[in-house]
């Protein structure tokens, strides 16, 4: 089953921006998930690929992006490591991948 791990793939995207924010980007938080524009654009989106019974509401889609990537933001942003290994579908977990 497919897992992010790996410090290089984290660091080596930020090296290029030298820049880390500290805090969730506006397009994770759930005010943005609740502009109602955006979510027309997300429905279409979905409607368009034809991904309806695959993909969940945009601000659940929104919370799962964040439960990924915040932990991640926040071990670059400390410059230590990622916190744990994440299987597909997560979340974060501190053991190995047996």
């Amino acid at each position: 089953m497919p897992r992010f791990q790996g410090d290089a793939a984290l660091y080596g995207g930020y090296a290029v921006t030298r820049f880390i924010p500290d805090h969730a980007p506006m397009a994770l938080t759930d005010e943005f998930g609740l502009d109602n524009m955006k979510r027309v654009q997300w429905n279409a989106f979905v409607r368009e690929n034809g991904i309806e019974k695959r993909v969940p509401e945009f601000l659940e889609m929104l919370s799962l992006l964040r439960d990924f990537l915040l932990p991640v933001m926040q071990a670059a942003s400390d410059k230590g490591g990622l916190p744990g290994y994440w299987k597909a579908c997560g979340p974060w977990s501190s053991g190995r991948e047996t």
